[in-house]
């Protein structure tokens, strides 16, 4: 995982973007948009998509919920977007960002049952790269295209 204090440069062809409220019910009609903008581009299949609204799914509730402290004053911005032989998702909150130093280890004897911790995991597995900028306010997911 990489972590950058610098915002992210922006890349690419925007496909979609939207801010919205940290509201924790829109986490899932958001992802699954996000899920079906990739596919009817042509950039994942059927086969994988509920695999990666997973990861979109974390992404939004960590920035609501560690990001924002679920305060509703405050949004999120999503940005979807595809590049070269790629395609990205970047998710930005309005909070006071994190160190790498705060993520469980997965080895860690009692990680399976920890209340927090593992969305930063699935998403690690699901996409090809997980980067953070903003100090840690702004994460970017980013895959490569299927069949690429």
């Amino acid at each position: 995982m990489k972590s950058h204090e610098a915002p992210v440069e922006v890349r690419g062809e925007t496909l979609f973007e939207t801010r919205v409220p940290t509201d924790l019910e829109i986490k899932t009609p958001l992802a699954i948009r996000i899920g079906s903008e990739l596919l009817a581009r042509g950039l994942i299949d059927e086969g994988e998509r509920e695999k990666i609204e997973i990861a979109f799914e974390e992404a939004i509730k960590n920035a609501m919920v560690h990001g924002n402290r679920e305060n509703q004053d405050l949004a999120v911005t999503v940005r979807v977007f595809c590049y070269g032989e790629g395609w990205g998702v970047a998710v930005q909150d309005q909070g006071e960002g994190f160190s790498e130093k705060v993520i469980v280890d997965a080895g860690h004897p009692e990680f399976p049952w920890m209340d927090h911790g593992r969305g930063i995991h699935l998403m690690r597995h699901l996409m090809d790269s997980v980067e953070y900028f903003c100090g840690g306010r702004q994460v970017v997911l980013l895959r490569k295209r299927s069949g690429g």
